[in-house]
């Protein structure tokens, strides 16, 4: 079996570097896109985060129940197509985004915003390489859970 997808930067560390470059363009030349509200954006905020983990959470119990690696240069031996895997196709990178989301209204920056937007791009990318591997490695079992499973939700 081939790996994956070679040579990309872990989706976490991504992350990790569009927090980074948010904090510092914000601390550049500051943007605020929702002044006020911070009671309703706290509340949403938590909402999401709490829906973030719950997604992580069931996509590595599944994972781990299958004993398949989280690893982006390991192969995938098994599809997994249940628990959190039936509403999303890419339950993690998803369970990211929505993370960033949260972040970006607690931070209440036009740059959060943005690089929201550059996330979800690249993240998508990402899950179209994954796909042709997947559809590669799994054909057209593969193929049938993508006619059933949105690639978000």
């Amino acid at each position: 079996m081939r790996n994956k997808v070679k040579g990309i930067i872990p989706p976490p560390l991504i992350l990790l570097m569009c927090l980074i470059l948010g904090f510092l363009l914000d601390q550049i030349w500051p943007a605020d896109v929702l002044s006020g509200y911070l009671w309703i954006r706290i509340a949403i905020a938590g909402h999401l985060i709490f829906i973030s983990g719950i997604m992580a959470l069931h996509a590595f119990r599944q994972m781990k129940k299958v004993s398949t690696q989280i690893g982006f240069d390991s192969t995938t031996t098994v599809l997994i197509t249940d628990g959190s895997f039936r509403i999303s196709r890419n339950p993690l990178y998803l369970s990211l985004m929505i993370l960033f989301l949260a972040i970006t209204l607690l931070i209440d920056s036009l740059w959060f915003f943005i690089i929201l937007g550059i996330l979800m791009f690249i993240f998508n990318d990402i899950a179209k390489s994954e796909e042709r591997y997947l559809e590669s490695e799994f054909g057209e079992v593969y193929l049938n859970y993508k006619n059933k499973v949105r690639r978000w939700i």
